[in-house]
């Protein structure tokens, strides 16, 4: 049976918040990603570091996927800006002819060095000894002359690699031309603010650069930089160090000049800066976008020459654990690349082949999580409700009957909502709940009759009065306590365990049961019904619970 789409589950789309992660030419695979999101989702805001940042720039500013890179017509945005006179064959003029010179030097000495290692460094080496001892032969004043040629040598190649190989004003130039064209429908004009993105009604935007004067992280958006050219954002958040220049240019409240580089080198995968939009909208979905390290490469021996790019990439690459530490849900999506971060002269049948595996990729994953799972998981909750309240309505025989109205049964999924989560768990989705106040509240795993069952492996049920230890005790849970649904006379929690026989295994997730009927003072029937029950709704939820993994 193939995944159910948002079509076809007649609901909305769900809503995401996309953090899109640095990588170089690897970025070129957020295009296909972005292709599967736009199709499966409404995306309510976009931040982005180095290349993750101008794709969600060029996205915010109104641009699609196939805008971007076009695989069935093999156009690209190159193509549309040259059909409005921006002519640029291909990106790598966005460092200049000498600029990606250098760039392609630099990266035949990477591929030098990581192929050669120690060897390398003993040749090179060796060389500068012999030449200086040949030299000491014919004299000391030419052994100090070759000697101060390779300090020279040293020096100079130290100093340019320090400064940048390429300055990126090409690209600033390009990528502000694309915005102009877009917004206005022409070039005429100061460079798109945040703050004229924002008037248009584009996505909102948020953008990770190192502020190299302030010494700390800088995160440009509309309520915090609106002043500030979309353009230059983006361009110091792409200065990746070596490769390109320091960028500088004057924040507006304070006049000088601050100097920037990538916004990798602090948060290459933000997926915090909507934090406090998703504290207000609960329900949406934080969705990271990482692109993988290629088969072998986090496996990698470390010596004492390779341990300074060991140590480079994990400060970048490492620190996605913590960037990744959002408020709420999130999801990852991990793309494939086969380009390497320097490739930006790759064939444009490279490109087309990493931006389709990365939408296979996305889409793969982006409709099991964010799609396939919730709409599956309530269904799950929905048929343990039904099952549960057509039950009872055959046994009035073990409640008694309400006056005022029929009585309500709801029923939940409780689960960690994050990977990294393992002292609360979040009760979502909830079925029946009509508005209750609860609805999707995070409850701790000790003080909860949920959390007990999560502990203990077993089904649990109580009745009023509710026992004091799992009625959320203590100063913490005051506030929680004054959400939980007042009518409620009853709980069940049943955990769905991983693996064989009974209390074995380790909870995937909980189901939550809680009605208000009236119960006679002996509960003893109504125990052993739900009891029952439990049973019943373990064995069929264990399936769809180790589907989902």
């Amino acid at each position: 049976m193939p995944a159910p789409t948002p079509a076809n589950q007649n609901g909305p789309k769900p809503r995401v918040y996309l953090a899109l992660e640095g990588g170089g030419a690897k970025g070129f695979a957020h295009v296909g990603a972005l292709r599967a999101i736009e199709h499966h989702t409404e995306i309510e805001g976009m931040a982005g570091a180095s290349a993750g940042a101008v794709v969600a720039a060029l996205k915010s500013a109104g641009f699609t996927a196939d805008d971007l890179i076009n695989t069935k017509t093999r156009t690209t945005l190159l193509d549309w800006l040259k059909e409005r006179d921006v002519v640029m064959r291909d990106a790598t003029q966005f460092f200049g002819r000498l600029g990606w010179w250098r760039v392609r030097s630099l990266r035949a000495a990477f591929r030098l060095a990581r192929g050669g290692g120690r060897s390398t460094v003993v040749i090179l080496t060796a060389t500068a000894v012999l030449s200086i001892g040949a030299a000491a032969l014919l004299g000391p004043i030419l052994a100090m002359a070759a000697a101060g040629v390779w300090l020279a040598v040293v020096f100079r190649a130290g100093r340019g690699l320090l400064s940048g190989l390429s300055s990126a004003g090409r690209f600033r130039t390009i990528l502000d031309s694309a915005l102009k064209l877009k917004l206005r429908g022409s070039l005429d004009g100061e460079a798109v603010t945040f703050a004229e993105m924002a008037a248009a009604g584009c996505t909102p935007l948020k953008v990770v650069a190192t502020d190299l004067t302030a010494g700390r992280l800088r995160l440009f958006s509309a309520e915090d930089t609106p002043d500030i050219a979309v353009c230059d954002a983006v361009t110091a958040s792409v200065c990746l160090p070596i490769v390109f220049s320091i960028w500088s240019f004057p924040l507006v409240d304070e006049g000088a000049d601050h100097a920037f580089l990538d916004g990798g080198l602090v948060s290459n995968l933000p997926a915090w800066p909507f934090d406090e939009e998703r504290t207000i909208d609960q329900r949406a979905v934080t969705l990271a976008v990482e692109i993988a390290e290629p088969e072998g490469a986090s496996a990698t021996s470390i010596t004492r020459f390779n341990w300074p790019i060991a140590a480079l990439r994990t400060s970048i690459f490492g620190a996605s654990v913590l960037n990744k530490r959002a408020i709420g849900r999130l999801e990852t999506l991990v793309l494939p690349s086969a380009l390497g971060v320097l490739q930006f002269d790759a064939k444009l049948d490279a490109v087309v082949a990493d931006v389709e595996n990365a939408a296979r990729a996305a889409e793969a994953r982006l409709v099991k999580r964010v799609v396939h799972d919730p709409w599956t998981l309530r269904e799950a909750a929905e048929a343990a409700r039904r099952l549960t309240g057509w039950t009872l309505e055959q046994l009035p025989e073990v409640t008694r009957p309400r006056p005022d109205r029929s009585p309500r049964v709801r029923a939940a999924i409780a689960m960690f909502e994050n990977a990294d989560h393992r002292k609360t768990l979040k009760l979502s989705p909830c079925v029946g709940f009509e508005g209750d106040s609860d609805e999707e509240i995070v409850l701790p795993i000790e003080g909860s009759l949920v959390g007990k069952a999560w502990k203990d492996r077993v089904a649990l049920f109580q009745a009023l009065p509710f026992a004091r230890e799992l009625d959320l005790p203590g100063v913490q849970n005051d506030l929680r306590r004054r959400l939980i649904w007042k009518d409620m006379t009853w709980s069940l929690a049943i955990p769905i365990l991983a693996g064989e026989g009974a209390g074995q295994g380790t909870p995937i997730l909980a189901v939550v049961l809680d009605g208000d009927h009236i119960l006679p003072d002996d509960v003893e029937s109504f125990r052993s019904v739900l009891g029952q029950l439990a049973v019943a709704i373990q064995e069929n939820v264990l399936d769809i619970a180790q589907e989902i993994g």
